[in-house]
């Protein structure tokens, strides 16, 4: 065999027996595959267990190879003056600057991607914010490919995804398996000690690693993180927080909250029910299932009777599936069960018929909100948020002025849908106007109520809206927009803002018209 045909085959995995037989990588595309040295990936996983509830993160560094392969030989953490927040962060970047070039003139190694952690909310991939974020650094100068890092925790492990991207089609990022090389990196120990002066370190001493999803997972075909259905596309991130927010409008005086298994399996925790909604591998061909705190089964249908794929979304499916389970958790709610949820010994508390009916309505409503969004709005320009008390889904506003990106930001009530939902606005420069998006870090924004947009603002829009159990929060979405522009437009203009607001009080065609070129603007841009 030839020198050629020796390396090509090392590299492509087949001379390896530890990874099987893999394909060939395609150097014009997202490398299925990521090197690491087991040193570096328990570096990752002590950073994470430093800031449990929180995010975290740091950068990575080391080479690629010849079909464009990543080779990570040295981490490292958050600088001291990094930003954790829930759902965002962002590096020291004096930090980064100092160390980076420490790196590359020493040792010359290579910025060749980032990881943070999505802490324990459960999201095993790359947000929309992630892939936006990694399709605006990929193929600038020096980088026609870059490694994303996920990293999340439980209450004993940390579980670290890995994602290639590409110049080629920024989007379309690969799930890679973690070629673990079995021994410490020859850079940590040098680099450590050179840089003594300058590095922080985490302060937990111990990784603890979950199931990783590897090249020998590959080669056997066995279920892994990889498989699983929230890890195929960045717009499932969205369908399960769409998840979250129907289960916390089930259970609205309950702390819910997703989280993921160390099998690397997601599931939404209700708390203080000791409840939680496993999404097994198979999903959504196969159901989710109800379990409790520790792992047990809450309520078992061998016949998968409670589940099924309609004609309709997703989150339809899933609406109906969690009203059918609702009946199973609260006796009350359905005697014929209640003998079967007592033998089970369910913690439940008691919630009486109507309160079921309800919560049923509730939930329902939520799934087929989410199918209207999905219908009339592009897939980055609007989010569920999982991490309230109450579902809450913040939208981009349209059109948009050049002075700035707004966001529209709707709170579901308890009553919801028989109320109306609550309205605020915020504003964030992030992005330029023209790009149908959100902004990145979402927790930057900050809220004001609608009734601090302009005098009697709140009567306006409900007198507009004329909220009915049937009113849909895109419709209430269309309106918050026109009102925003119309503000938007007196303020530029010096005019008393009565001046728009009045036709659109006086006829209904005016307010119809402007509603319908707000849709419009929407269809230009998705």
């Amino acid at each position: 065999m030839g020198l050629f045909d020796f390396l090509n085959k090392t590299e492509s995995g087949l001379s390896r027996g530890r990874g099987g037989t893999l394909s060939v990588e395609d150097p014009s595309r997202p490398s299925s595959k990521a090197i690491i040295y087991q040193s570096e990936l328990d570096y990752i996983s002590r950073c994470i267990l430093d800031y449990p509830n929180i995010e975290t993160g740091g950068q990575l560094f080391g080479f690629w190879t010849s079909t464009g392969v990543p080779i990570v030989c040295y981490v490292i953490g958050p600088g001291r003056r990094a930003q954790h927040n829930q759902t965002s962060f962002v590096q020291e970047q004096d930090y980064l600057q100092r160390i980076g070039k420490e790196l590359y003139t020493r040792y010359r190694l290579q910025h060749v991607g980032e990881w943070h952690s999505h802490h324990q909310l459960g999201l095993a991939h790359p947000s929309g914010g992630d892939v936006n974020t990694m399709q605006y650094g990929v193929g600038k100068p020096g980088f026609p490919r870059l490694l994303l890092c996920i990293g999340n925790c439980t209450r004993t492990h940390t579980i670290v995804n890995a994602f290639n991207f590409h110049e080629n089609q920024p989007r379309d990022y690969v799930h890679a398996a973690w070629d673990i090389v079995n021994s410490p990196s020859p850079y940590r120990a040098i680099v450590d000690a050179d840089l003594q002066g300058l590095l922080l370190h985490p302060s937990s001493k111990r990784p603890a690693h979950g199931q990783l999803y590897t090249v020998g997972d590959i080669a056997s075909g066995s279920h892994s993180v990889g498989t699983h259905w929230l890890t195929e596309s960045a717009e499932h991130v969205d369908i399960m927080k769409s998840f979250v927010s129907m289960v916390q409008s089930m259970f609205p005086n309950d702390v819910v909250k997703p989280e993921i298994l160390p099998s690397g399996e997601p599931l939404i925790a209700v708390k203080p029910r000791n409840l939680c909604i496993a999404l097994p591998y198979g999903f959504p061909r196969k159901g989710p299932a109800l379990l409790k705190e520790n792992g047990e089964a809450y309520y078992v249908n061998s016949d998968d009777e409670t589940w099924s794929l309609g004609e309709g979304s997703l989150t339809e499916s899933f609406g109906q599936w969690l009203a059918e389970m609702y009946k199973v958790l609260n006796p009350l709610a359905n005697r014929p069960i209640q003998s079967e949820c007592e033998s089970s010994h369910l913690d439940v508390s008691e919630i009486d018929a109507d309160e079921y009916r309800k919560a049923e309505v509730r939930t329902k409503r939520i799934g087929q909100e989410n199918q209207i969004l999905e219908k009339n709005l592009p897939n980055d320009a609007f989010t569920w948020s999982a991490i309230t008390d109450n579902p809450v889904v913040s939208i981009l506003a349209f059109p948009v002025l050049d002075k700035g990106r707004y966001i529209l930001r709707f709170v579901m009530p308890s009553e919801f849908p028989s109320a109306p939902p609550e309205v605020q606005f915020g504003f964030s420069g992030e992005l330029p106007s023209g790009e149908a998006r959100l902004p990145i870090h979402m927790d930057n924004v900050q809220y004001k109520n609608i009734s601090e947009l302009f005098e009697n603002s709140v009567d306006v829009f409900y007198d507009t809206l004329k909220w009915e159990s049937d009113s849909s929060i895109f419709r209430a979405y269309t309106i918050a927009c026109v009102l925003l522009y119309y503000h938007n437009i007196a303020d530029l203009e010096g005019r008393n803002i009565m001046d728009y607001i009045q036709p659109l009080l006086d006829s209904p065609n005016v307010l119809k018209q402007m509603e319908n070129t707000i849709i419009q603007a929407i269809k230009e841009t998705k």
